[in-house]
This record gives C-alpha cells, sequence and structure tokens, in this order.
C-alpha cells in the first residue's frame, strides 16, 4: 500500500523574481523514525541476518557515533547508493579568507539513485480540496431563442459557468478563455452574478465564432491567496445576433434636448433599447472636461438602477451619486455616456444644466 500525504499550496516569491509562484508543500508530516527504529526494521524484513531485535539499540547507537567520528576528522561518508554526507563551510569571508564566529561547519547529506522517489511511489490528498474552485459546466444563455448547450457560447448571448466554491464575499474573480493552439486570451473581470455555484457575465467581445477555447475561472480571497479552477473546453458558436442599440436623445424630465439635471432622473431615447437586462447591461459615463476621462458604471446597486418604460430607456436619479462626486460633474460639465445592451454599445452626449 502506498503512503499517503496530504499537501496544500501557498504563494511564494523566489529571490530575484517580480511575481509570486503557487508551490504545494506537504503538511501533516508523520514523525521522524529513530536510528534504533530504521535498524530494527531491518532486522524483521532479514535485511541484517543472524542478529535479534535486542541488539538494535547498540547498532543504532554504534552506526550513529562512528558517523559522526568520520565527520569530525573531515570525511565524507558514503551509504551505498542511498546518500551521502560531507562537510561543508557556510557564512561568508574577507578577501584574505578569514573565519569568523559568523561561519559554521555543518553536514549536507545529498540522495543518491537508490534514493529517487517518485509521485508514483504515494498516494497524495490535497489539504483544501474543500475549498477548491470547481467549474461543472460552461453556456451561453439562449433561454429566449431556444435553449442552452452545455460547452457552447454563442456570439452575442450572456455566458453562464456552474460550479462550486466559485465566489464569497469580499472575493474577486477573473475568467480567462485561452484560444486552442495559443493566441491571446480573453479575460473578464466584470460579472453580473457573482455567488458560490454561478458566475454570469456579458458576452466577450474578443471570443470567436468558429473557435475553440479552454475556460479558467480564478478566485482571489481578501488575503490575496488565489484558487483556481480549470474549468471546460467551450466552442464559440455564431448566432442570430440582434441589431445592437442606437441612441437618438438623451435628457431629464422637463428638460430640454440634451440637457441632464442635478439629482434627476436620465432618459434616453433610441433603438434596441426595449432588449434591457438589468443583469447583464450596463450604462456608464465620463466627464469629458476631466483630463483623463474614464467611464464609470452608473446601473451599480445604489448608483442608479435602469428600467425601459414607455419608449424609453430611464435611468433614476441615484445616477448622480456616481456624476457628481466620482466624475467630478457640475453645472456646465459635459457627460458622455455609453450604453451597452446585449454586449453591443452606443454613445451619446449631454450637458449639466440646473433644474
Amino acid at each position: 500500500m502506498k503512503a499517503k500525504l496530504a499537501y496544500t499550496v501557498r504563494n511564494t516569491r523566489a529571490p530575484g523574481e517580480t511575481r509570486d509562484t503557487i508551490v504545494p508543500v506537504i503538511v501533516e508530516r508523520l514523525n521522524p523514525v529513530e536510528l534504533e527504529t530504521v535498524v530494527e526494521n531491518c532486522i524483521d524484513r532479514g535485511l541484517i541476518a543472524g542478529l535479534k531485535t535486542t541488539a538494535a539499540h547498540g547498532i543504532a547507537e554504534g552506526v550513529a557515533a562512528q558517523i559522526a567520528k568520520e565527520f569530525s576528522q573531515g570525511r565524507g561518508v558514503q551509504f551505498g547508493q542511498y546518500f551521502y554526507g560531507r562537510p561543508y563551510l557556510s557564512g561568508t569571508v574577507d578577501a584574505n579568507g578569514r573565519l569568523t564566529g559568523a561561519n559554521r561547519i555543518n553536514v549536507r547529506l545529498y540522495k543518491g539513485e537508490a534514493f529517487r522517489l517518485t509521485l508514483d511511489d504515494f498516494s497524495f490528498t490535497f489539504d483544501g480540496a474543500g475549498d477548491a474552485v470547481k467549474v461543472d459546466s460552461v453556456y451561453g444563455d439562449t433561454t429566449g431563442a431556444g435553449g442552452n448547450t452545455y460547452g457552447q457560447v454563442v456570439q452575442g448571448a450572456p455566458v453562464k459557468i456552474n460550479g462550486r466554491n466559485l465566489y464569497a464575499a469580499g472575493d474577486t474573480n477573473k475568467v480567462t478563455f485561452a484560444e486552442a493552439g495559443g493566441g491571446a486570451p480573453v479575460e473578464v473581470t466584470d460579472f453580473a452574478t457573482q455567488s458560490a455555484d454561478m458566475l454570469s457575465f456579458a458576452w466577450p467581445a474578443g471570443l470567436v465564432p468558429g473557435k475553440t477555447y479552454a475556460v479558467k475561472v480564478e478566485r482571489t480571497d481578501v488575503n490575496g491567496v488565489t484558487r483556481t479552477g480549470t474549468g471546460r473546453k467551450v466552442a464559440v458558436v455564431a448566432g442570430a445576433v440582434p441589431p445592437g442599440p442606437t441612441l437618438t436623445g438623451v435628457h431629464s424630465p422637463g428638460s430640454g434636448e440634451s440637457l441632464i439635471h442635478f439629482d434627476s432622473g436620465i432618459w434616453f431615447e433610441g433603438t434596441g433599447l426595449d432588449a434591457w437586462n438589468s443583469e447583464t447591461d450596463r450604462i456608464e459615463a465620463k466627464n469629458d472636461d476631466l483630463e483623463e476621462p474614464e467611464y464609470r458604471r452608473l446601473t451599480e446597486p445604489g448608483a442608479g438602477e435602469a428600467l425601459f418604460a414607455d419608449g424609453l430607456l430611464k435611468l433614476d436619479e441615484g445616477a448622480w451619486e456616481v456624476i457628481g462626486p466620482d466624475l467630478e460633474a457640475g453645472e456646465g460639465s459635459h457627460i458622455h455616456f455609453r450604453v451597452t445592451i446585449g454586449g453591443r454599445s452606443a454613445e451619446i452626449a449631454a450637458t449639466v444644466t440646473e433644474a
């Protein structure tokens, strides 16, 4: 029967490196055996013929004492083809080779060919398997157009990943689509849904119909520990992609065209807006007057909720929690909006004015 070893993984950074690597570490090691026990086991197995177990203690003490004697005389000791030991100096010296109290004489043991172990010699258990990321299925959410097929994502359709330990409060996720045969991977870091058993997100525009990708899910906790689940291979198929949204106007209730008011809703006019999905779609804004304008999402919880009604895509006044403080928008600011529905976007500009 193979010996069982439990192991875990840890992040470490080698000297001179700039990135951490993940290494396996054996945990719950068995207690080391005394040399006397080794000799007793040799006698039991018939490896030392003609001796009784009662002689084991004396043999072990004698062997250990003689090994120490050989080392103290500056010799190395060869243990057949199993291992050998040699004395070595540690520490540093000056150009004249002067030894100081900081130097030590140590014995290093090196294994020989007869002690060459392989993974096949043991049975391994991953200590932490209960927290490991597990991906069960990946598919395109085409429920409204004929159903879903595991292992297949459809151009333009949101993507869903089912599994276990995919997410916990405080975690961040990243999903990577690596093309079979090489090519730049497509990464997703923004999610419509994050839970222990499901991740969902809008169609990643970088995926190419007709190609196959390997999907990997990463979950990083608040301590910076990253767990990775190598998921499933998925095929990308072309879909009946609906036309993207168009924007023909934007304003606040009661204002003129292209004018938005402080602490008021924001209404968008156009086509394709009735396909709005609050889970996968988004409205973003940037302040064009800033030196380096960046889009900020307005449809996150607590920062504005959008809905389609009366022929308009309506964003409530909560959006000003982002537009005012985060985008530094004030009277006369020029705000650029981007509406993304089904993975396709349209843009339009407006000016901030007092109600």
